[in-house]
């Protein structure tokens, strides 16, 4: 497929996923409940476990594999920039609630991954299908725990964000929780894949101690930059938006390099964008819903001439 036909082909995909996510989500909406939760049915319908299933090709015909690849480009992007705006919203004036976000982390971890993993000691013959007919071992046993506890922080992004809640107490443990879930998951994830090469526990180890430089690097060189960047006085003021959307594309390229997923580097980066000196966001970066972000109950107002920290 040359590439008119295949640009016409992916917009006219991309028309169609929309649609179906907008009407279900309105759909969702109707019956109280956050957009993302008819969506996420969306994507099922036109995958191959439903769409699939209708005769005459109707699948291969809209989503035909050779647009795949771009499809999924997209949809990292979107992913990332969403993700982005979400950690940029947080209020990091509120993460002195350590202990909270410790109890709900180590619980919404602990008790998943028990409960996981004693169905596949107490049923074994269950799982035997799943297993490619292998008996079960150890290793499926830890995957089986970790796919029930770690978190889906993309859907979660999304039901705060859809609620209002974002930069709420709730919202800013609710999502540090899961970012010390998926990160309690990597240890689990590198025993699984022990002896497999790069699942191996010097290759885990190895990219625990490159995600740390890679932490230290964002914090000490990249964030002093932005706040040099964004508090200049320069006339016109400095459009923020390509200067968000290129630290959070390189943050998702870098978290993705070292073998973890985009949204921890999109996270990352909204996060350690300039703020007000008390952790509120700032207002000159639209929030995941298109609005400045939200200020917080510890603020009256918002001014213009506040800097940025």
């Amino acid at each position: 497929m040359s590439t008119d036909p295949m640009v016409t082909h992916v917009v006219a995909a991309l028309a169609v996923v929309i649609t179906a996510a907008q009407l279900l989500g309105a759909a969702a909406r109707e019956l109280r409940r956050p957009a993302v939760i008819g969506q996420l049915p969306a994507g099922v319908a036109l995958g191959p476990s439903l769409l699939g299933l209708v005769p005459g090709g109707v699948h291969d015909a809209l989503f035909p594999a050779r647009i795949a690849p771009v499809l999924t480009a997209l949809a990292q992007v979107a992913l990332v920039l969403f993700l982005f705006a979400v950690g940029h919203e947080l209020d990091l004036g509120r993460f002195c609630h350590r202990r909270a976000v410790t109890v709900v982390a180590l619980s919404g971890f602990a008790v998943p991954m028990l409960t996981g993993a004693g169905l596949v000691v107490l049923l074994p013959g269950a799982f035997r299908s799943v297993d490619a007919g292998r008996p079960v071992d150890t290793a499926f046993t830890l995957s089986m725990a970790v796919a029930l506890s770690i978190t889906a922080v993309p859907v979660l992004a999304g039901i705060i964000t859809d609620q209002g809640l974002a930069g709420s107490r709730p919202a800013v443990i609710a999502l540090a929780a899961a970012g010390v879930i998926d990160v309690l998951s990597w240890p689990v994830l590198a025993l699984c894949l022990a002896g497999g090469g790069d699942g191996s526990l010097t290759t885990w180890f190895t990219r625990v101690a490159l995600l740390a430089a890679y932490i230290l690097v964002m914090v000490l060189a990249v964030r002093p930059v932005l706040v040099w960047w964004t508090n200049r006085p320069v006339s016109p003021p400095t459009d923020p938006v390509p200067v968000a959307t290129a630290p959070a594309l390189a943050s998702a390229w870098a978290t993705s390099a070292l073998g973890l997923h985009v949204i921890f580097g999109a996270l990352l980066a909204g996060a350690l964008m300039p703020r007000r000196r008390d952790g509120v966001p700032g207002s000159r970066l639209p929030g995941p819903s298109g609005r400045p972000a939200a200020c917080c109950c510890r603020c009256s107002s918002r001014s213009r001439g506040c800097r940025w920290s």
